[in-house]
């Protein structure tokens, strides 16, 4: 039976305000969880461990950090207790950002978003240290990565420290995407139009033999009538398309957002808000396709809306019979055994 994963960014926002960890993580993850307990599906939380590193590092002068830390460290591990998947997204702006206790809020510095801006000795740093306090808390084994902001480019600054400390399974990559903004940077023009894949320098060229394995997140094709439509539901949608989240996204640079209406254009299939309209209609299509063994969705629990979590719920009660629920801890072998 065909695999499909349901992957979790699990992570704060980053732009002006980072909002709390009870609407941006505990409330919408515990929302889906009562829709995912009902089919029987586990869930692979991608976790956000610079914001942990973060916590840590200051919540010695700040109650309210350790606070948050011990919130979020708990509903980690009862994940993890329950079967869910924890594993390793490197959001490494945390190297720069601070908790301004008069403000009582962080302040973000993105100057350095991508893992590929730093230092080779200080990738490999922050990959051993971000991977140690996951394990810690999940008390398993870290193997998989998802790059944050899907910046994994270019990669042959991080191959070496993931060698190293044992990572090997990425599920960044979806076909055709692409951002060029100064921070927010990634080109996956010419990735194999495949749901496995070895590689070894760069995660959009497969390589037989390759170190890495690449399980990339499925992706469909949107026209500039789903941004308008996209648009329209998020400024007069009312209560359904409003998200749990209650924070703020780092803004779009003008030339993504022209882009986006001038033409087609590729995005994942996710079950964040109104994106959660065309994942029906991307499951059929990858069912019918040659190779339909993996079909990766990606969420983001700060960015789900009642109305996305209904037509999850709605898509569960069509498709459930048709796929088998997968997540890279429990199915890693049979990963590798596909190739």
């Amino acid at each position: 039976m065909k695999r499909l994963f349901l992957t979790l960014d699990y992570e704060l926002f980053f732009g002006t305000r980072t909002g709390s960890v009870a609407r941006c993580l505990i409330e919408p993850t515990e929302a889906l969880l009562r829709i995912t307990d009902a089919h029987d599906l586990k869930i692979v939380f991608f976790v956000d461990a610079g914001y942990l590193v973060a916590l840590k590092r200051q919540m010695g002068d700040c109650p309210a950090l350790q606070q948050d830390y011990e919130t979020v460290t708990a509903h980690l591990r009862a994940l993890s207790a329950g079967g869910h998947d924890i594993q390793l997204h490197i959001h490494p702006h945390w190297e720069d950002s601070f908790y301004d206790t008069a403000r009582q809020q962080w302040d973000i510095d993105i100057s350095r978003y991508k893992l590929a801006d730093f230092d080779e000795v200080q990738i490999d740093d922050i990959v051993r240290r971000y991977k140690a306090e996951l394990e810690h808390i999940s008390g398993k084994e870290v193997f998989a990565y998802r790059a944050g902001g899907w910046c994994i480019q270019p990669f042959h600054k991080l191959s070496k420290a993931f060698r190293k400390h044992g990572i090997w399974l990425d599920s960044t990559v979806f076909y055709n995407g692409n951002a060029d903004s100064e921070a927010h940077a990634f080109d996956f023009k010419g990735a194999p139009e495949k749901t496995v894949w070895q590689f070894d320098q760069d995660p959009v060229v497969a390589q037989q033999g390759g170190f890495f394995t690449e399980v990339p997140i499925a992706a469909y094709k949107v026209t500039p009538l789903f941004f308008a439509r996209f648009a329209l539901a998020k400024k007069k949608g009312g209560a359904q398309h409003k998200a749990f989240g209650d924070g703020r996204s780092i803004a779009q640079s003008r030339s993504w957002i022209i882009k986006k209406f001038l033409g087609a254009s590729y995005s994942v299939v996710s079950i964040d808000g109104y994106k959660s309209s065309y994942l029906a209609r991307a499951y059929r299509q990858w069912r019918t396709g040659k190779d339909n063994l993996n079909f990766v969705i990606i969420g983001h629990p700060k960015a789900f809306t009642p109305y996305s979590l209904t037509k999850f719920k709605q898509f569960l009660e069509a498709y459930r019979a048709t796929f088998s629920p997968a997540t890279f801890q429990e199915n890693k072998h049979e990963i590798t055994q596909s190739m």
